[in-house]
């Protein structure tokens, strides 16, 4: 067991870019089926940078998970936030969990990180997020930023 663990909670097909996906990448999908059947993972699904590529990962039953890319400004993602959420909010309806990256527009919203991370946090079909630091002090001040939100009133 060269990973040292029984199980990998999430896997998946990184960064699809074309609307047929689930047809080209079949063979793939066999293959993380068997391994979530058998126990190996627990859960499978996509990220996409594209939006054809997005919104059928929101109709495909197969995917369990979507690690999408959402902030408020558009930045680095599969179109504007209006065009986007929509999509999220059916991923939500329809069981998947949904994971929110370039939260804080690869860098581009770095003058609003506050904002930025509670626009995503405040978005009831967003499960998780994902933020890229570098140095412990963006680690604690975003630790903050989102035990902060976690505080205060709805």
């Amino acid at each position: 067991n060269e990973i040292r663990t029984d199980y990998i909670d999430i896997v998946l097909m990184h960064c699809l870019t074309v609307g047929d996906w689930a047809e080209r990448y079949a063979g793939v999908m066999e293959a993380l089926t068997e391994a979530k059947d058998s126990g190996k993972i627990r859960a499978h699904g996509v990220s996409c940078h594209d939006f054809d590529a997005f919104d059928a990962a929101s109709h495909n039953l197969w995917v369990d998970v979507v690690l999408a890319r959402i902030n408020y400004g558009g930045h680095h993602m599969d179109g504007p936030p209006e065009k986007i959420v929509p999509v999220l909010e059916r991923m939500h309806r329809k069981g998947k969990g949904v994971y929110g990256m370039k939260v804080v527009g690869q860098g581009e919203l770095e003058h609003d990180v506050g904002n930025a991370i509670h626009y995503v946090l405040d978005l009831p079909c967003v499960h998780a997020i994902t933020i890229g630091m570098v140095t412990r002090r963006e680690v604690d001040e975003n630790v903050g930023r989102v035990e902060e939100h976690q505080l205060a009133p709805a």
